[in-house]
């Protein structure tokens, strides 16, 4: 019994003691997990050996930040260009107030992923990042994940294919709620024949945010521009999109493209003519996406695209304006939700109407050719065309709001060759008679 009673103190002792040594190294345990949970954050160095991103000598402390709980840091530095050569993923990218002016590269067949806050840019210059493709077109791929966002005065460049395989250029990827924030995007548009410039998508719910988006027309005959895609559910937010028309023959402009159910929402979107014979900028909405609020603007032979979108109920659009081409698909334009008064006047086409709605005023006065009518049920539908019909070929309804004519048009009126009214107008039989403009101006 005592031996028992020895061994049951002792074992009670011990028991004691570990429970004793236990506590006492869980605030030293708990110390040592909040220290190495971010082990792999690092500051770039002053005066790195290179400018390897993967080479842990650059970094203070020596380690390769690669982690999706890693804050990565950019002050001053000797070496300000900065090149990835293994996959990385981190959470946060901060430039210190007075940083170098930086240029991040995210070489071919190499990806950057930001999974945690984005990127955080405190000091008072532009940060770089060149998204670049190789001579044989591997390209390179930037990703931002989760509700990682990518900053202010950023600006994200994405190269554009190298050779006629086609294939697009190096890109930028918008995942789950992640955004654009205030970040500038640039599409550069390829320099190769049948090559596709670089692209810039926005997936899942994603956002686009306050981004300037640049997408770049193709350099030489047959190259297509940089691109554009929002897709699933993204949306456009109050971004600005612009397409820039192309400077030689047989190139293509830049590309914004809406597809799926995503929205345009409050955004800008500019599609600039070309010249020498260069192919305008484009806008297209595809399947049941939607024009939403948003601001649209085309000149020259740049041209909004409606011919491949589909819905059931029509698409809506915030406003049109400047002197450019709209090509209609199946269903109605709804212009005027945002309430914005503007003036058309370049060529709305195809077999499509059009229905003004909203408090503004739509001025049209170029001679369109649209063929399935026109109904205004909400504002003023101005119609101010020096030649053609500013309305197309079909009837002309008012359900809710005004129609204001010009004088032109009230002359045509008194001499019975009413604008829009295909059965009783000479005029506009004239016009159905005459061949559309192309879709693509070259």
């Amino acid at each position: 019994m005592k031996n028992r009673s020895y061994v049951s103190t002792l074992s009670s002792v011990s028991v004691q003691r570990a429970s004793s040594q236990v506590i006492l190294l869980l605030p030293i345990l708990a110390v040592w997990i909040a220290t190495n949970a971010h082990a792999a954050s690092a500051t770039w160095d002053l005066n790195p050996s290179n400018g390897d991103w993967n080479t842990a000598a650059n970094w203070t402390p020596p380690t390769v930040p690669n982690g999706s709980g890693d804050t990565v840091s950019f002050a001053v530095s000797n070496i300000a260009a900065v090149s990835l050569s293994s996959d990385t993923e981190v959470g946060r990218i901060t430039f210190d107030s007075g940083a170098s002016e930086f240029n991040i590269i995210v070489s071919p067949l190499r990806t950057l992923t930001i999974s945690g806050d984005g990127i955080s840019n405190n000091s008072d210059i532009s940060e770089n990042f060149s998204i670049v493709v190789d001579s044989v077109s591997n390209t390179g791929t930037m990703i931002f994940t989760h509700s990682a966002t990518a900053g202010n005065m950023t600006t994200f460049t994405n190269e554009a294919n190298a050779t006629n395989v086609f294939a697009f250029g190096a890109s930028t990827r918008f995942l789950e709620t992640s955004s654009a924030d205030h970040g500038t995007f640039i599409n550069n548009g390829a320099a190769t024949s049948d090559a596709f410039g670089g692209v810039t998508e926005f997936f899942a719910e994603s956002s686009a945010a306050n981004a300037t988006i640049f997408n770049q027309p193709g350099l030489v005959q047959g190259a297509h521009g940089g691109t554009t895609f929002v897709l699933d559910v993204a949306h456009a937010d109050k971004a600005t999109f612009i397409s820039n028309g192309a400077n030689v023959s047989g190139a293509d402009g830049g590309n914004t493209t809406f597809s799926h159910r995503s929205r345009a929402d409050d955004a800008t979107l500019i599609a600039n003519g070309g010249v020498n014979g260069g192919g305008g900028g484009q806008i297209v909405f595809a399947e049941a996406s939607s024009g939403a609020a948003s601001r649209v603007e085309l000149f020259g032979n740049g041209f909004l695209d409606l011919s491949t979108r589909f819905s059931g109920n029509g698409i809506r659009i915030g406003s049109i304006e400047g002197d450019g081409v709209v090509i209609l698909g199946t269903e109605p334009l709804k212009v005027g939700s945002n309430s914005l008064s503007t003036l058309f006047s370049g060529v709305i086409q195809s077999f499509g109407a059009i229905t003004k709605v909203g408090a503004g005023t739509l001025t049209l006065s170029g001679a369109n050719t649209y063929t399935g009518g026109t109904t205004v049920t909400g504002g003023t539908l101005k119609i101010n065309n020096r030649s053609g019909s500013g309305t197309g070929t079909g009837a002309v309804s008012v359900s809710g709001g005004t129609r204001a004519v010009g004088a032109l048009f009230r002359a045509r009126l008194r001499l019975g060759l009413g604008a829009g009214r295909a059965r009783s107008s000479t005029l506009a039989k004239a016009q159905a008679s005459r061949s559309p403009l192309p879709s693509r101006a070259s």
